[in-house]
């Protein structure tokens, strides 16, 4: 079995109590069967605690506090489970976030998430075009990998400009966008379920306002690193290629209303550089695309409405 990374993948490192956004806040975390008998056999005061922030049911799951802290993580940002039994103590979900795996018949596919705030500064400000790196032969008959990987070549196609790249991976697709406007949009992802009321105060921003895409603000590479990233996580897995399709037009999707987003809070703000790209990056990803029913009703809505080329 072959295993494939981004060339950036192996650069990631938790940057623990530093971080803004810390994974420990706001999730519901599982714990796998292995660790969680481990946890409920464990000795001392930690083990004590261990057994009164866990729950078996209906899996087994840490028990996070009222403002949605994980109830093991400290003050100073830290993991106590950490600090006192190693990181070899954590179960699976913990010790992999934010890296993901997909498993498909031919090979397996790794990469950082983008809802963590560390995994999107290196994946947005890269500024060569990301390759990726492989441990053996990766040729393929599957025709959605090949759909997949002809799409990240046209997003890296860096002579033409990224609205230009995402025409030209569409009608590679065979599909294109609904003709809906930015307000209409915004309008239905407040239907779907939201975490952080930032985001839905950039919803109501531009649903309320008349923004047009505007991908100059910031450097075509960092919108190119976006689409690239999302391609790859998404189009492999599809079932075929119409699915894949519209796993294309979810990433164009996304690009074209960050873009609104991007204006609205260049406006707002008076600036928007860097680390405003990546925490709007990271913002949506943890809003939409780690939202496995947010995801699904996006694809629904662009399966009813995305028009099929000829």
């Amino acid at each position: 079995m072959v295993h494939i990374y981004p060339d950036y993948y192996k650069s990631f490192k938790c940057i623990a109590s530093s971080c803004r956004h810390n994974c420990c806040i706001g999730w519901e975390i599982d714990i796998d069967l292995d660790t969680y008998e481990r946890y409920i056999n464990e000795k001392g005061p930690l083990g004590d605690r261990l057994r009164k922030h866990t729950s078996a049911e209906p899996v087994p799951h840490f028990i996070c506090q009222d403002d949605g802290r994980c109830p093991f993580l400290n003050g100073r940002g830290l993991c106590d489970i950490i600090t006192e039994l190693g990181e070899d103590a954590l179960c699976g979900i913990c010790d992999a976030h934010p890296r993901f795996v997909c498993e498909l018949p031919s090979r397996t596919e790794h990469g950082l998430g983008l809802c963590c705030e560390e995994a999107a500064r290196l994946i947005i400000l890269k500024r060569e075009p990301v390759s990726f790196i492989s441990d053996g032969d990766t040729s393929t008959e599957d025709e959605v990998i090949l759909l997949r990987d002809r799409v990240i070549s046209i997003f890296q196609k860096r002579e033409k400009t990224v609205r230009e790249r995402c025409r030209e991976a569409l009608s590679e697709c065979n599909i294109s966008l609904p003709r809906r406007t930015p307000a209409e949009w915004a309008e239905f992802f407040l239907t779907l379920e939201r975490l952080d009321s930032s985001w839905e105060t950039i919803l109501n921003g531009i649903r309320e306002g008349d923004f047009t895409p505007d991908s100059a603000i910031v450097p075509d590479y960092m919108w190119e690193n976006l689409l690239v990233y999302l391609v790859y996580r998404h189009m492999a897995s599809a079932p075929d290629c119409a699915e894949a399709a519209l796993r294309c037009a979810f990433a164009v999707l996304s690009f074209e209303f960050l873009s609104c987003a991007a204006r609205l809070l260049l406006l707002k703000n008076g600036s928007f550089g860097e680390a405003d790209m990546t925490e709007l990056c990271r913002i949506y990803s943890a809003e939409v695309e780690y939202s496995p029913e947010n995801t699904d009703c996006i694809l629904d809505e662009l399966s009813f409405f995305c028009e099929t080329e000829p």
